[in-house]
């Protein structure tokens, strides 16, 4: 592969031939050959690119050797207000430090008055280049790639640096020597890098020559990704990169651009007045995620207040995607259960891998509606002893379990609505022929449930090659929990019954208990994947959970429960990812797992985790992603006993500081890296970085973390 095609290194405009100024029609600047020497400490290599509006150059420092990308500016294509702007910016550009931007090393004009960048030279790939070779992007392709940019933009923003012109040409998929011979083309565990901060500014594409704009057939790029505030030349904020990061996730998925006029103009106005259609329109019935498809329209909102407020609600989401996809396809690739005598078992165990930072940000997503207690069912126990639906009992008439609901007579028609449908015993599915089944869900709200390939519809349902559902139950499912008996054991594969994190919540300690649904859940033999975060859990309802034989996956993030009741969980070794926080000792736990040959991802949160534990963590051979933040006991001290093996590891909120590079950089597996801002300096991360030059490295402070974990748990009442 020839060196990226990007910031450091691509032609400024398409035509790499040009030799004058597009504006100005004068001559460009300044024609360098190799062993030329620049600024007295420059060596010339060789010419990279050359358009209308600069060249590159790669040039090696005579005295520090490293080879760099040189480009030029011309000066026609400046004023000394522009010039003025582009300083300022460049000044701060230049103190960024973030694996996922490029670096400018240095910056200013030449005695010819030729503005000059030195940027780091990077090899890869365009995500322009990429689309033009394979047409679009798969949904976790395209996941991966933007949690990337969203952890640059994030930081670029946090340092008051808006980028104003986001597109592919500027999004930079990195390769090595080793990936370019071996992995060529992958784009799934390569460094993502945004580039070409602050560069409008100074080449004018921040104000527009309207004659230029309504010639037909000139668009240049740009316009195709503007926000309309940015097409209306008002001033714009952080949320202007958000809209054009939109419009370029919405290419990568679909192959073509949200709006497209005639000409730039035609196409701006396109932005300020008109609605893009679906992805699955775009793309003529390619079917996509219901999430996916919320996050581009969110980021695509023609008003500033309905698009995402920060990169960081932006990335958080798309990490919660990609637990989901990756979760997801995992799973798919599991035979159907089968039956026999003892019971319900999969065929074959499962190993779930990791994705990018899987579980790093959060599990699953909380309910819409505020939490309220469940209701208490009185004389109903579901039938342990066989699979079928037990009898189904009566909701007291008098109970001071049951929670206050308004009066109002719609909310007395739902909750008779509800009662009525926990008294039938008819299973919700029918089961049809070529693994087909119909779900004749009642003709009201009980949640959100999807299938792959089968988003979710109003009754009846039906999911072809079936392997199992998604279900999420809205709060009036949940105070009836008997429904769930409806459900046949193997309907669902997923089951999220966490609660809603709210204020309310948070000041009052308000969380109901799970112990009340736990029961009607027992014999759904097939779910592989629960969440049950923000909940309180007794030994009675870990022995529930401990009798669902397939389970693989487990999210207990923040709820209240005993470790010893969790580690006497009989299928607690089976598991591939656990996630709990704050709790008093982690060791039952963990010394429960040491026998697990399953385990891939674990999430231990303010556990208090120390050494010996660290040690026998070691000793998990299928271990590839370990989150220790909020751990005060793991310090450099503890390091060395961290598995090598690891691919993604979350040291926020520990006092691990660059006294350990030398044990961070012996872990060559990893993937992914976070690490407390308050212990690392950007100097002493781009030390790391050189050793890791294949990791993601993500400093943050440890309260933007847990903001990063909330928002993704309040994903569903964010639409």
């Amino acid at each position: 592969m020839t060196p990226m095609d990007n910031d450091a290194t691509r032609p400024l405009n398409d035509d790499a031939n040009t030799t004058r100024s597009s504006l100005g029609g004068a001559e460009t600047s300044t024609e360098y050959q190799a062993d030329d020497i620049i600024l007295d400490r420059y060596k010339v290599i060789r010419l990279l690119g050359r358009g209308g509006m600069g060249s590159v150059y790669e040039v090696e420092h005579l005295n520090l050797h490293g080879r760099y990308a040189l480009k030029f500016l011309h000066k026609t294509q400046t004023n000394d207000a522009a010039w003025r702007r582009f300083e300022i910016e460049a000044r701060a550009t230049n103190k960024l430090e973030h694996p996922n931007l490029i670096k400018v090393h240095d910056f200013g004009v030449l005695p010819n008055g030729q503005p000059y960048f030195i940027m780091d030279l990077v090899e890869g790939e365009t995500l322009a280049d990429i689309l033009k070779r394979r047409g679009r992007l798969s949904v976790e392709q395209t996941i991966k790639m933007f949690i990337q940019v969203g952890f640059a933009l994030s930081y670029a923003h946090s340092n008051g640096i808006i980028h104003r012109d986001i597109k592919p040409s500027n999004i930079i998929v990195a390769t090595s020597s080793t990936d370019r011979t071996e992995n060529s083309g992958n784009t799934e565990d390569s460094l993502v890098k945004l580039v070409d901060f602050g560069i409008a500014k100074l080449t004018g594409q921040d104000g527009f020559n309207q004659q230029t704009l309504t010639r037909t057939g000139e668009i240049f790029g740009s316009p195709l990704y503007m926000s309309p505030e940015q097409c209306l030349g008002i001033g714009v904020d952080h949320r202007t990169d958000l809209y054009s990061l939109g419009c370029v996730m919405f290419e990568s998925l679909t192959g073509s651009p949200p709006l497209v006029g005639d000409s730039a103009l035609a196409t701006m106005m396109k932005h300020q007045n008109e609605e893009p259609v679906s992805l699955k329109e775009a793309s003529l019935g390619v079917e996509f995620p219901k999430r996916i498809e919320q996050v581009v329209k969110r980021l695509l909102a023609k008003d500033l207040n309905a698009r995402y407020q920060s990169a960081e609600l932006f990335t958080a989401d798309l990490v919660g995607l990609d637990t989901e996809q990756s979760l997801t396809s995992a799973l798919n690739t599991l035979p159907a259960p089968i039956v026999e005598k003892e019971g319900w078992h999969l065929s074959k165990p499962v190993s779930i891998v990791s994705a990018a930072s899987l579980f790093a940000i959060g599990f699953f997503f909380g309910l819409a509606n505020p939490q309220e207690k469940v209701a208490e069912w009185v004389d109903v126990k579901p039938d342990k002893q066989n699979h079928q639906l037990p009898p189904i009992g009566v909701l007291p008439t008098q109970s001071s379990s049951i929670p206050a609901l308004p009066d109002s007579d719609a909310t007395k028609q739902i909750d008779k609505d509800f009662i009525a449908a926990a008294r039938i015993i008819t299973p919700f599915s029918e089961l049809k022929p070529y693994n087909t089944r119909v779900f004749n869900f009642p003709n009201f709200e009980i949640g959100d449930y999807h299938a792959p390939g089968s988003p979710q519809t109003l009754p009846p349902w039906t999911v072809h090659n079936f392997q199992g559902i998604y279900f999420h139950p809205n709060i009036n499912f949940r105070r009836h929990p008997q429904l769930f008996l409806r459900f046949r054991p193997d309907d669902i594969r997923t089951l999220n019954i966490s609660n809603t994190r709210t204020f309310l919540n948070l000041v009052a300690d308000n969380l109901s208990d799970a112990d009340v649904l736990l029961p009607f859940i027992t014999h759904l033999k097939t779910i592989e994947i629960l969440g049950i975060a923000d909940s309180e859990i007794s030994a009675k309802g870990m022995k529930c959970i401990g009798q669902l034989p397939n389970l693989k996956a487990l999210n207990l993030e923040r709820s209240t429960l005993n470790a010893e009741d969790l580690a006497k969980m009989s299928n607690l070794s089976h598991l591939s990812l656990l996630s709990v926080y704050s709790l008093p000792d982690a060791r039952p736990i963990i010394n429960a797992l040491k026998t697990s040959k399953n385990l891939n991802i674990l999430r231990l949160i303010s556990c208090n985790v120390e050494g010996k534990q660290l040690e026998q963590l070691a000793n998990f051979p299928s271990l590839i992603e370990l989150d220790l933040s909020k751990n005060p006991l793991i310090t450099d001290a503890e390091m060395h006993l961290v598995p090598k093996h690891l691919q993604t590891l979350s040291l926020i909120g520990c006092p691990v500081s660059p006294a350990s590079t030398k044990h961070l950089a012996a872990m060559k597996q990893l993937r992914f890296l976070f690490l407390d801002i308050s212990l690392w300096k950007p100097e002493q991360v781009n030390k790391l970085q050189a050793l890791l030059p294949k990791t993601a490295i993500q400093i943050a402070k440890e309260k933007r973390r847990n903001n990063f974990a909330k928002n993704t748990l309040d994903w569903d009442s964010a639409y």
